[in-house]
């Protein structure tokens, strides 16, 4: 069972009694909160940055556009 939920990244030559007894160390709250708000920062950073994208792709088509019809 824990060999065949593991994927690529078992480790096979663990017993399941080491693994229950595994220790996940947790963060303290507040980088937990830090590193979450980084997250949203970088996800509002790259929304913007494919809005300006987009809208600089139409300038420059509409500027072609109007070179053309020159």
């Amino acid at each position: 069972q824990i060999k065949r939920d593991g994927g690529e990244s078992t480790i096979t030559h663990w017993r399941p009694e080491q693994i229950k007894n595994l220790q996940v160390p947790i963060l303290y709250r507040k980088i937990q909160e830090e590193i979450s708000s980084l997250i949203k920062q970088s996800h509002e950073t790259k929304q913007k940055a494919r809005k300006l994208q987009e809208e600089t792709k139409r300038k420059v088509e509409k500027a072609i556009e109007n070179e053309i019809r020159k």
